[in-house]
């Protein structure tokens, strides 16, 4: 099995940010999307890893496994095969993929609403050897979806941390 270049399926660089990401993924899914192509017998296959690109790309974890060990294994373990159910969610305005129902009630004996700690998410943060060598400030934006009990509903905060990058670090 090929290990793909999921950077260059989207034509982004290995630094891209998740909005660039993003936004590649929408124009290649639009440009080879198979009932725009009928007459090209590779639209379906150059769509399905279009797809899923955009699906390890876009998610921190499955990205930085795929940046450490390619795409064969990782490739096998989590992609669904349905390509089509991926592109009109990604394109759809709706909430109705939400995971939280805000029509539901609080019941203390439901075990997924028990408090817990967030586990530890770490983020590949990308740079240079000159950054390196003399030091720079980086920024690196933060999002994640947190459950708000008193409003009942799911929400998403975004952070823009500062890394200052020492001279001469080494991790």
């Amino acid at each position: 099995m090929v290990n793909k270049d999921y950077y260059a399926i989207l034509g982004v660089s290995r630094i891209a940010t998740t909005d660039e990401i993003k936004r590649a993924y929408k124009q290649k899914a639009l440009q080879y999307h198979p009932d725009k192509n009928r007459d090209d017998v590779d639209a379906e296959k150059k769509f399905t890893d279009i797809r899923e690109a955009y699906e390890l790309l876009s998610d921190h974890y499955k990205r930085s496994l795929y940046d450490r060990f390619g795409s064969n294994d990782i490739r096998n373990y989590y992609f669904n095969t349905d390509s089509h159910t991926n592109f009109r969610h990604s394109f759809s305005t709706d909430n109705s993929h939400s995971s939280f129902d805000n029509n539901s009630t609080y019941d203390p004996l439901n075990t997924y609403l028990i408090r817990s700690k967030d586990p530890t998410t770490f983020f590949d943060l990308y740079v240079t050897l000159e950054e390196i060598n003399k030091g720079t400030t980086r920024k690196l934006k933060i999002t994640r979806k947190r459950f708000k009990s008193e409003l009942n509903i799911a929400v998403k905060d975004e952070k823009v941390l500062e890394i200052q990058i020492k001279p001469g670090w080494k991790e």
